[in-house]
């Protein structure tokens, strides 16, 4: 089964991507990035920003993308409890853009997954030397991505994004990845 994840990590400032396809039991990086907006404008012009940002890539993305897959999963970074108000507002606005481009591009699923749980998952892949029941420390993400799907993310957002998608994908368990 070959599938495809779209990881979003929102923000209105930036926001990052990282597109995997899963195919025998592995993780392969096909895209990745961020979306950015100038701090100086309106919140709402900067989402409005990152959404054509968001679009274009996206659009482009899959109208070239030239490999069969199953099945293409959305996944977004969700919100964690401790979060401020205003910031959490933000937060859900341009988690809704995401679910509004999802509506247009394909169906097949999109789902939240929780920054403790994807840290957690990504830490359990057996590249960690000390205890499995602690989740990455945000610092360390970029190692664990460069470990999993060979390339260095550029900023910290993207490699936030990539291991949604991955972690993503090995949550959904039907993909049969050989480290679930």
């Amino acid at each position: 089964m070959t599938n495809l994840g779209i990881g979003i990590d929102p923000g209105t400032e930036i926001c990052g991507y990282g597109i995997v396809l899963t195919h025998g039991g592995n993780l392969y990086r096909k895209a990745s990035g961020i979306w950015t907006a100038k701090r100086r404008l309106p919140r709402l012009e900067r989402i409005g920003v990152i959404s054509r940002q968001m679009n274009d890539t996206l659009y482009t993305f899959l109208d070239t993308f030239d490999v069969d897959v199953d099945r293409i999963d959305w996944y977004i970074e969700s919100q964690y409890s401790g979060i401020n108000p205003r910031t959490g507002i933000a937060l859900a606005q341009c988690a809704g853009t995401v679910v509004a481009l999802y509506e247009q591009l394909c169906h097949d699923g999109i789902d939240e997954i929780a920054p403790g749980e994807w840290k957690k998952i990504i830490s359990n892949l057996g590249f960690r030397t000390g205890g499995l029941d602690e989740p990455v420390k945000k610092s360390d993400v970029s190692w664990y991505i460069e470990k999993l799907l060979n390339y260095a993310p550029q900023h910290q957002d993207e490699a936030d994004a990539l291991a949604i998608a991955c972690a993503g994908l090995i949550r959904s368990r039907k993909n049969g990845l050989a480290y679930e």
